[in-house]
């Protein structure tokens, strides 16, 4: 879900290939295991 409006918002696809692969990793196992 916070890929549609995160990705929309972008546009460009590096942000999609380089910031969320990043930051979208260690913050999805993080809420989920708290």
């Amino acid at each position: 879900m916070r890929l549609g409006p995160w990705a929309g918002r972008a546009g460009p696809p590096r942000y999609a290939g380089a910031l969320l692969p990043e930051p979208d990793l260690p913050r999805l196992p993080r809420p989920p295991r708290a």
